[in-house]
């Protein structure tokens, strides 16, 4: 699981992946956690379509 302000890095095919957690909804099966996203705006996503960015960075390669 994670927590506010982890950074993460969305399942998906774009330039830029990086996002921070800025919420987190624990009342369903699978936690949800809104999103901040480093090329802007916000969302929300499922766990299971998280991974923790682990160098500090995503330049998308």
């Amino acid at each position: 699981m994670f927590a506010l302000n982890d950074r993460v890095v969305r399942d998906e095919l774009r330039a830029t992946r990086g996002a921070a957690i800025v919420e987190l909804d624990l009342s369903n099966e699978e936690p949800l956690y809104r999103l901040t996203y480093d090329e802007g705006g916000q969302g929300w996503w499922p766990q299971s379509a998280l991974s923790a960015e682990i160098d500090g960075g995503d330049d998308g390669e």
